[in-house]
């Protein structure tokens, strides 16, 4: 994976979706986003509400997040280590 464009804070000028969390991110909100390349070119984007468990996770020695975090890491790595977190986010009731 290609970096095209480092991580960076933006204000959305449209309605987004977190890529980690699944958070909805309104119009005007700051977030981070990073454009990438594999075999085609993505943006990603992360919500202030996830960025500390975000880089927590990517600073926690006991994962392997060498290749980036997909989602589905990110969810398996907060019902890990923060799951009453995880379940206020996730479950639904």
């Amino acid at each position: 994976m290609d970096i095209i464009k480092s991580p960076h804070i933006v204000k959305s000028r449209k309605e987004h979706q977190c890529d980690y969390c699944d958070k909805k991110i309104n119009v005007g909100e700051e977030y981070t986003k990073a454009t990438y390349k594999e075999s085609y070119i993505y943006d990603w984007r992360n919500c202030d509400r996830c960025k500390p468990y975000v880089d927590e996770a990517f600073n926690n020695k006991t994962y392997d997040f060498s290749d980036g975090m997909s989602r589905q890491d990110f969810h398996d790595y907060m019902y890990g280590e923060h799951r009453n977190i995880a379940k206020e986010w996730w479950s639904k009731d």
